[in-house]
């Protein structure tokens, strides 16, 4: 009886981590609010999504309590994730906004506590197996919408006729679908009884992305198949090695200055302008900005308030309302200065060298995957700030990649 109660009480606990990840992907709740036409402040959020949010993090923290021990030590093993919820914490001192920076900060702190709840309860390829069916669903769910109730899941707006699904933008629905079909790839190289399923998630999460005509999302996909070979070259012979990337340095080389010489023409090509979509114009503003608090910022989340707040300057000279940077490390920057890029960054290095030394083969998820997302994160934050973002899902796998890295001791010297 016991034995049984405790595999329900399993079974239970990953329906949970299931629901829980496809809500932090902003999927079904945020499209709704909006279709309903609600509307919120800024600085004050939306109090439904504020509800779930927390009703899962109190579940996380119940959950977490029987790892205390695990967590603990694995805070020790790597200190960086903990330094820079601290410096959050602490940046309520100098915030333009402090309530809203403590707010928020218990958010991140619940958000990066999931993360580590993943990498202290499951092993790697069981975290890949959650988040293959919670993107599935959400992959289903976005069709499904789109196809009955197209009015909610295709765009109506400028990008009339681009998939959304159960998103309130095409762009998400393309970030989901990149994220989900590096998952199912990574399960597909792995093989094993589950490979029809990887092989038919990693086509439907590709036809997804090619219908939300997501372009930046499309460019990393093709930079991330490009990578998993440079990733499996890595354990190759010493003199293979040394052949791979002088070819690719000539050829990556090569392609780097014709893009230079015609960047206007590529970006033409993917239907982009030269600013990219007003990006290049709007961290140029934010690096002035960033400028006149360069070493600690503005506090935790206390930038972008709209009006009556600093952010109200550069939405005026840019000519519209950006709710983030759109990168990473300029919106890091303006949070917690180049204190905490710093930090964020000196961890990043400490994971991807972690990553390159594990001792499993490429072929394994353990092997593979911790790079491949760490490439992913990386790339994403380019245009994107997934940076210690609260209640996102990208920053919580951010967290569960590198607390699983350091969970163990298994590293082997090249």
């Amino acid at each position: 009886m016991s034995t049984d109660l405790h595999g329900q009480a399993g079974l239970w606990e990953k329906a949970f981590a299931i629901t829980a990840l496809l809500l932090l992907s902003d999927a079904v709740i945020p499209l709704l609010r909006m279709e309903s036409g609600f509307d919120f402040a800024r600085s004050q959020g939306d109090p439904l999504m504020q509800t779930v949010y927390s009703g899962i993090y109190l579940v996380i923290a119940l959950l977490t309590i029987r790892y205390r021990k695990t967590v603990f030590a694995l805070v020790l093993r790597e200190k960086f994730l903990a330094c820079l919820l601290v410096m959050t914490w602490l940046s309520a001192l100098w915030s333009d906004a402090p309530g809203i920076t403590l707010r928020r900060g218990a958010a991140l702190t619940g958000t990066t506590l999931f993360g580590m709840y993943l990498a202290v309860r499951y092993e790697l390829r069981e975290q890949m197996r959650l988040l293959a069916q919670a993107l599935g669903l959400a992959a289903i769910l976005s069709l499904l919408v789109a196809l009955f109730l197209p009015a909610m899941g295709i765009s109506r707006d400028i990008h009339e006729g681009s998939w959304r699904g159960i998103f309130v933008h095409k762009n998400i629905l393309g970030q989901m679908m990149v994220l989900s079909s590096m998952v199912y790839l990574v399960l597909l190289a792995e093989g094993g009884k589950l490979l029809l399923c990887a092989f038919a998630g990693f086509a439907f999460s590709l036809g997804l992305l090619l219908l939300s005509t997501a372009k930046t999302s499309l460019l990393i996909f093709v930079a991330l198949m490009a990578l998993l070979a440079l990733f499996k070259a890595l354990r190759w012979h010493y003199y293979l090695r040394i052949f791979f990337f002088s070819a690719l340095l000539v050829t990556g080389g090569s392609g780097i200055v014709w893009l230079i010489q015609n960047s206007g023409y590529a970006l033409n090509a993917l239907g982009r302008d030269p600013t990219l979509s007003g990006r290049t114009e709007l961290w140029e503003l934010v690096l002035d900005m960033i400028l006149k608090r360069p070493l600690l910022g503005y506090g935790f989340s206390a930038f972008w308030m709209g009006l009556g707040s600093k952010s109200a300057d550069v939405w005026d000279l840019a000519g519209w309302d950006a709710s983030h940077a759109h990168n990473g490390i300029l919106n890091l920057s303006l949070d917690l200065g180049l204190a905490g890029v710093l930090v964020f960054t000196l961890g990043f290095f400490a994971s991807v060298r972690k990553a390159l030394r594990t001792k499993y083969p490429m072929d394994a998820i353990e092997g593979l995957w911790p790079l491949v997302y760490l490439a992913f994160f990386l790339l994403f934050n380019l245009t994107e700030s997934s940076i210690l973002r609260q209640n996102n899902i990208l920053w919580l796998l951010y967290a569960a990649t590198v607390f699983s890295l350091f969970k163990k001791n298994d590293e082997v010297a090249w």
